[in-house]
């Protein structure tokens, strides 16, 4: 069914996991992407790479301030934030924390996060299933690959059908020619 009003101009974000970088590197991506235009950047919230748990990553929350204050204008959030991780209660006063101390820069998102091996790991035991399913607040995906044209077309389709933000992950971490490049040829044909 066709809309009856324009839609919405949609949003560019784009996740940077800590994974391989230093501090450095992660600021120069975010001010690469705050440049661009892009909307937001995002992090992973795990304590190891689940994918590559000998490798060393920053933690999401000291990152997420950090790139908020030294940014002006680009919004941060993790993608997403483990319930596990966190008392709920410490978790809404961080959140709150950063969110004022950021001008309301904070994209909260909440869920299941992690693997039931870095809980363990760590000490904090695996829930279990039930218990996850119940604590799951939101969910992202949709996988986009290609062309620039061909990016663009997909996207215009999740526009069309309501997605008003997208989060971009670039294989190469998000080079900063990568950041600009996507939001010279991808971004313009979405408007």
């Amino acid at each position: 069914m066709p809309r009856s009003h324009p839609a919405p101009k949609p949003l560019a974000g784009l996740y940077l996991p800590q994974i391989r970088m230093d501090f450095g590197s992660i600021e120069a991506r975010a001010r690469a992407a705050e440049a661009a235009g892009y909307h937001s950047v995002w992090f992973m919230d795990h304590l190891a790479p689940p994918a590559g748990r000998e490798l060393d990553c920053l933690e999401s929350w000291t990152v997420a301030t950090a790139v908020a204050m030294r940014a002006e204008r680009i919004r941060v959030g993790h993608l997403v934030l483990s319930n596990e991780l966190r008392h709920p209660a410490l978790l809404a006063k961080m959140a709150a924390s950063l969110d004022v101390d950021s001008g309301g820069r904070l994209e909260l998102g909440l869920g299941w996060g992690s693997a039931p091996r870095e809980l363990d790991d760590y000490g904090f035991g695996d829930p279990g299933a039930e218990l996850r399913a119940e604590r799951r607040f939101g969910a992202w995906g949709g996988v986009v690959a290609g062309t620039p044209d061909e990016v663009a077309a997909a996207l215009r389709k999740e526009r069309d059908a309501g997605a008003e933000l997208f989060i971009c992950q670039f294989h190469d971490f998000g080079k900063p020619e990568t950041i600009r490049l996507f939001a010279e040829e991808v971004l313009p044909a979405l408007a």
